[in-house]
């Protein structure tokens, strides 16, 4: 038998640890080489992830590229933030743009004087709020030139004497403003308006001239006074003028007309050619007098019959028909269209020119005095001065309230020497005083001749006491057939939709509804009108600020309005008792007015409880002053800023010792970085929209 056995060392020769490793080495070998090959790989697919974002990455942006809203979109860098806010648009120009807050919107404030407590009694009497009413209507710059306005700048005044003095205009917006810093200048000059131009008159008795120049901008050139004049006057050029451009809004006062709007097709006007043809003129949403125009003259069954066209700021219609009778237009609606176009005037032979559209410069048209009633029969006037001197006066052809004026400060005695009596209009400017200056001892009169009413319809024949004559409260139409019935409501909104009963004096009743498509006070007298169940009759009230119920019905009971389902009477200002007119008709009248009356047990509070319940666009408190003598005010603040927020507060019986604190004024900004040649913008609140071709800016401070 045999064995084998295995042994290391000498006995085999062999090193097998070392043939061992050395396998072991080669193997390892081979995997080292798949593992940096896998290394390898491990890189690459990094690398190809890390492409694959960069990839994905630029693949979005040039998405966006195609995106046009990204290149629309605007950053902004405002250096004034402490004075204006403003967000751009994607519209917003690119650059840079100089705004200045020139001048805040303020409402207006007054204070009264001090009384003991706000239980104190105030005494009989009554106290009138209402919007607007003046008589003389500031005129905004913006309108002068044709619609170019007035620039910035600066203009130096040099009087007789040859004091100068030098006006920043930069920051005025109507003429009264200019007026203004012509008196607070210092200078002997009086700066006026008369129809379409501007006159400074020196009262300093110098012997030099009167001279106006630009410093900068071209201010004075605009307002038509730039030049110089040897005499006590400088009469400026024509800065003002109706044109085809002029908007409906702008005629009559702001009084439109309420035409029929929406393409509905009713006609607003009838013309009556002179051979009798009846021409219908629908006047579906015309804004400016261009429109009427070619309204009139496009009429169906016009043919050229009748032509109309603008001369001296007057429409006139030309008769071509050779008729026999007279051209005439009247409304062809319950609207006062022909009116408010002036041509309710009587033709001359062919051709009928209408009244003035416009009052010109700070004036009122005559015919939108007294409710609108105007002027019922125009004619002569008798002025008597305390010296027992008379002039007799032509108003048979006047026009406006400024042609009143002039008329009257200009007349003279039979013996051709100045009269000696002054026209002006009142602290409220709501009405005109007469003073007589000659300092005699006879008694001012004035007197209505040769059967006209100018005079009684003024307010003036009242007896003069220490030579002045105050007309009272002329009461200018502000409301017309065409005002939103928002502006009407206590709360500034359109009137609850639903019904209210009317009641006439025969008791016979009716109910009214009240729909969104009622919208203006001409919408609701024609909805009322239009009723046949009652005799009640709607119309433009003789305040002119709102409309009032008549009854015709002429029974023994009184006119009577209550709700129905809603608050819609109450809205309208038309619960409370009837009134008897000095017809004997009983009337129920809405105004946009707060009308307080006060007996001996009425108190401050009430007139702050009143106010603040009747007014959307004013309200009262009671302020405590801190004085041990009578501290605490009544203060009457407007809701509404700017310009259409003046408010007239008159008083009758009582005196509230009511000073102005601050005047309702327009936001102005100042656009560019030059004063002289910068260009205003107004607005009644302190935000401006859209402006500077896409700009929303708010005004939070006033700027230099």
């Amino acid at each position: 038998m045999s064995s084998i056995r295995s042994t290391t060392g000498l006995a085999s020769g062999l090193d097998l640890e070392a043939i061992t490793q050395s396998l072991v080495l080669r193997q390892r070998a081979a995997v080292a080489r798949f593992e940096a090959r896998s290394e390898t790989f491990s890189q690459r697919q990094a690398a190809i992830g890390l492409l694959e974002t960069n990839v994905l990455t630029l693949q979005g942006a040039a998405d966006g590229l195609s995106n046009a809203d990204n290149f629309a979109r605007r950053s902004i860098t405002n250096s004034g933030e402490e004075s204006v806010r403003v967000r751009s648009g994607d519209d917003s120009p690119l650059g840079a743009i100089a705004v200045r807050a020139v001048q805040l919107a303020t409402a207006e404030e007054q204070l009264s004087r001090g009384f003991a407590s706000g239980d104190a009694k105030t005494g009989a009497g009554q106290v009138v709020i209402r919007r607007g009413g003046q008589i003389a209507e500031a005129t905004r710059l913006e309108l002068l030139n044709d619609g170019d306005g007035v620039g910035s700048g600066r203009v130096r005044l040099t009087d007789r004497t040859g004091a100068t003095a030098t006006l920043d205009l930069s920051t005025v917006v109507t003429l009264d403003d200019v007026i203004e810093q012509v008196a607070a200048s210092g200078l002997a000059l009086e700066l006026t308006a008369h129809d379409d131009r501007l006159r400074l008159t020196d009262t300093s008795g110098g012997g030099g001239s009167i001279l106006v120049e630009d410093v900068e901008g071209s201010a004075a050139a605009d307002l038509g006074l730039l030049g110089s004049s040897a005499a006590a006057t400088l009469d400026g050029t024509s800065i003002y003028a109706v044109s085809e451009s002029f908007q409906l809004a702008f005629l009559n006062d702001g009084n439109e007309a309420n035409l029929t709007a929406g393409g509905s097709g009713s006609p607003d006007l009838q013309a009556t050619a002179a051979d009798g043809t009846a021409i219908d003129v629908v006047l579906d949403d015309a804004e400016t007098l261009a429109d009427v125009i070619d309204a009139i003259n496009a009429a169906d069954g016009n043919g050229g019959k009748v032509t109309a066209s603008l001369s001296s700021g007057r429409l006139v219609l030309t008769d071509s028909t050779g008729g026999a009778g007279t051209l005439s237009v009247a409304d062809a609606g319950e609207a006062r269209v022909a009116e408010t176009l002036g041509l309710t005037t009587t033709a001359v032979g062919n051709v009928l020119t209408g009244g003035r559209l416009s009052s010109g410069l700070n004036s009122v048209l005559l015919r939108t005095l007294n409710g609108g009633a105007g002027i019922t029969t125009p004619g002569q006037v008798d002025i008597t001065n305390a010296a027992g001197e008379t002039a007799t006066i032509d108003l048979s052809n006047a026009e406006t309230l400024t042609d009143v004026l002039d008329a009257i400060n200009g007349a003279v005695t039979g013996a051709l020497n100045p009269l000696g009596v002054t026209a002006r209009i009142d602290e409220n400017g709501t009405g005109l005083v007469l003073v007589d200056t000659t300092g005699g001892a006879g008694t001012l009169s004035v007197a209505d001749v040769g059967g006209g009413s100018t005079a009684a319809d003024l307010g003036l024949t009242a007896a003069a006491i220490g030579g002045e004559i105050r007309s009272g409260n002329r009461n200018r139409r502000t409301v017309s057939e065409a005002t939103s019935l928002a502006d009407l409501t206590p709360g500034g909104s359109a009137p609850a939709a639903g019904q209210f009963q009317l009641t006439d004096s025969s008791g016979a009743t009716t109910a009214i509804r009240i729909t969104s498509a009622v919208k203006t006070v001409g919408d609701l007298m024609s909805r009322i009108n239009a009723n046949t169940d009652v005799q009640v009759r709607a119309a433009l009230n003789d305040t002119g600020d709102g409309f009032v119920l008549i009854d015709e019905a002429g029974g023994g009971g009184s006119l009577t309005v209550a709700e129905l389902d809603a608050t819609t009477a109450a809205d309208l200002r038309l619960l409370g008792d009837s009134v008897v007119g000095g017809d004997g008709k009983h009337r129920i009248s809405n105004r946009d007015a707060v009308v307080i009356s006060l007996d001996a047990d009425s108190t401050y509070d009430d007139i702050v409880a009143a106010v603040n319940e009747q007014a959307s666009f004013a309200e009262a408190a009671l302020l405590d002053d801190g004085s041990r003598l009578n501290p605490t005010r009544l203060q009457l603040r407007g809701t509404v800023t700017g310009l259409e927020g003046r408010l007239t507060i008159e008083t009758t019986g009582i005196d509230l010792g009511l000073t102005q604190l601050s005047r309702a004024n327009d936001a102005i900004a100042a656009i560019g970085s030059n004063p002289a040649t910068a260009f205003r913008v107004t607005s009644e609140s302190n935000r401006f929209d859209d402006l500077a071709g896409g700009y929303d800016i708010e005004l939070l401070a006033e700027s230099d």
